[in-house]
């Protein structure tokens, strides 16, 4: 796990080591154990890595690795798990190995299948790889997009990244603002990664499931090498062999995320996601699953409470704690939100975002000040295990208006209780409210259509199909609706801007997060299982319920609603941060910044600041004009 860069001049020029070196190291904070820069012969390829040492820790596993025999160089970050196995069955091939590291059998791999190796991967990554005898270069990262890759190309240079912001360091400009991003950021933050941009116009993200080619003659248009769509295999099992088969995909999904030569903790929030993993990672051990390449040291939990907040989780927190014999470490949100670390937070992100970090930042900083390079986290469940309220009421709704009332009803009885308890009374009465009205308006159409069939004499097989469905009885395929959303969740929002923040936090303080439900097994498996088997009896992502049911406290396995690592950026802008906050708006820097002229915070949203009574609305939006200051003022 590890920052990676290069500079790859297209008309052949030499690469300077100045360049390449402020580059490389302004990634210290993700690979703060080591660095390498490799150059071509000609001087006009350069890769650089700044290394987190977690798979054999030697000099001899340092990047760039090349492998003269091989003909190869390869720069990478991220961890390739299977790396055990395709190492053995490369032997049986007849490849030898110099190191224990995962580095190399990602070389020994595309040395021998190419681009086909990339499937024959269970992992996170983005890489290059510098092919000597072509003296073509491959940028490829992992299925989901977990790992972060991003690139620019501008008179005859191309250069690649871990971060946007490190492009800053580079001598020709490829960091200015795009007018179109900047707008549809302002409206949804999520946008930007939600179609492969950046908030920069120079700067392009490699889509997950894809590589792109550098050679002589320029680079390719990216790739697409995975496809979800073809590992989807209809499942005709019952639902109890479906939980078995879920259950030993999970469990392995976590074992393999075991192997490393440093110890590793968890991210445990409270919720059912981060509460699986920890829970799992106990019945491993307890089960006698955990040996070979695995650190002594994985019981740790890291919990961030909310004191005083309706929403503070670290109660069901300690409950799995409690409920394994486990360790963990209470944080407090209070200690860690301040103008300094929000400041940073942004600025290292250099995108805008809906809430500031620095909750998840520090975390990630306990984690690392505990000793710790790896957190196992429960991200990527919520996307194909319907975890969203917004995916259920977008089922909700398509059943109320496309589909049966009586189906409706039962997405009602699954998403009123995923809010919070104070909110659930309300969010009920306005949900009937919309069930009732549309009863009433399929009532009146019936009424109507019967009336015009027996007017005319015509029959209803000459209505509208949506017309024939509700005569019929016969509905839409509501499987096929969500996996629409199941895929727009993974691919387009939120997973995508999800997973950017995550590996900005962690990896700023030096700590690798795995993500055992990113499993491509697992999520293949389960998008392959019938909707109610994922969501359904009263619950959203059943089918995790019931394959850990015998591991968790039922105050887990039962609970319905879910908060995660949160923000509460009206407290704070009205209490913690007011002050900091009426001095920036009101300062010369901000007023005459070309973007906040653009985006002007209102008088209202001045004065609510002053009387320290901002709403919740007023709080968002002055927080994105205030990121978009911090990001663009440096």
């Amino acid at each position: 796990m590890c920052g990676i860069t290069g500079i790859i001049h297209l008309d052949k020029t030499p690469v300077l080591a100045g360049d390449m070196d402020r580059f490389t190291d302004s990634l210290v904070h993700r690979g703060p154990d080591g660095r390498g820069v490799w150059f071509s012969p000609g001087r006009n390829i350069a890769f650089g890595h700044r290394r987190l040492s977690i798979l054999d820790l030697s000099d001899a596993a340092s990047q760039p690795m090349t492998r003269e025999d091989l003909g190869l160089t390869l720069v990478y970050n991220g961890e390739v798990y299977n790396f055990i196995e395709l190492r053995t069955e490369l032997i049986q091939a007849g490849y030898s190995f110099l190191t224990q590291s995962d580095t190399e059998v990602i070389l020994c791999s595309w040395h021998k299948w190419g681009v086909s190796a990339f499937n024959k991967f269970n992992g996170m990554w983005a890489m290059a790889i510098y092919d000597h005898k072509s003296q073509q270069i491959t940028l490829c990262r992992d299925r989901f997009g977990i790992k972060p890759l991003f690139y620019t190309h501008s008179q005859g240079k191309f250069a690649f990244a871990s971060e946007t912001r490190s492009f800053r360091t580079l001598p020709w400009n490829c960091h200015t603002v795009d007018e179109t991003m900047l707008d549809a950021s302002m409206a949804d933050p999520f946008a930007p990664a939600a179609l492969g941009k950046t908030l920069y116009s120079e700067i392009q993200t490699l889509p997950g499931g894809h590589y792109i080619t550098i050679h002589a003659d320029g680079f390719s248009n990216p790739v697409q090498w995975f496809h979800l769509s073809a590992h989807i295999q209809p499942f005709h099992g019952t639902y109890n062999e479906a939980v078995e088969m879920f259950r030993d995909l999970f469990l392995d999904a976590v074992a393999i995320r075991l192997r490393s030569d440093v110890g590793l903790a968890t991210a445990l929030s409270g919720g059912l996601d981060s509460s699986s993993v920890y829970s799992a990672l106990y019945h491993l051990g307890k089960s006698g699953r955990i040996e070979g390449r695995v650190p002594d040291a994985w019981q740790q939990a890291f919990i961030m409470s909310f004191p005083g907040h309706e929403n503070d989780e670290a109660a069901f927190a300690m409950d799995v704690v409690n409920h394994v014999h486990g360790k963990a470490t209470v944080l407090s949100a209070a200690d860690c939100i301040s103008p300094e670390n929000i400041t940073a937070s942004a600025r290292q992100l250099d995108q805008l975002n809906g809430t500031p970090l620095v909750i998840t930042d520090a975390v990630y900083q306990a984690v690392n000040k505990g000793g710790y390079k790896i957190s196992m986290d429960g991200h990527g469940a919520d996307e194909y295990l319907y975890g969203y309220r917004d995916m259920v009421y977008d089922l909700f709704m398509n059943d109320l208006w496309h589909g049966s009332t009586s189906m409706a009803s039962e997405w009602m009885d699954v998403l009123v209780p995923m809010y919070i308890p104070s909110h659930q009374h309300s969010t009920k009465q306005r949900l009937q409210q919309d069930l009732e009205q549309a009863i009433r308006t399929r009532k009146r159409l019936r009424h109507r259509i019967g009336s015009w069939i027996k007017k005319t004499g015509k029959p209803h097989q000459n209505l509208p199909a949506a017309y024939q469905q509700w005569l019929s009885g016969i509905h839409p395929d509501r499987t096929g609706f969500g996996e629409q959303l199941s895929y727009s969740a993974m691919f387009r929002n939120p997973l995508p801007s999800i997973l950017r923040n995550f590996d900005v936090s962690s990896m700023r303080h030096g700590v690798e997060s795995r993500m055992p439900f990113l499993d491509y097994r697992l999520v293949a498996f389960t998008m392959s299982l019938p909707l109610e088997f994922r969501v359904g009896a009263g619950f959203t992502k059943r089918i995790l319920r019931d394959a850990l049911r015998d591991i968790m406290p039922e105050t887990i396995s039962n609970r319905t609603y879910k908060v995660g690592f949160t923000t509460e950026m009206n407290s704070w802008l009205n209490g913690t941060l007011n002050s900091w906050a009426l001095d920036l708006v009101h300062s010369g820097d901000f007023i005459s910044n070309p973007y906040i002229k653009k985006y002007h915070v209102s008088g209202d949203t001045r004065q609510s600041l002053l009387n320290k009574t901002l709403s919740v609305e007023q709080a968002r939006k002055l927080w994105l004009k205030l990121n978009l200051y911090l990001i663009t003022s440096h």
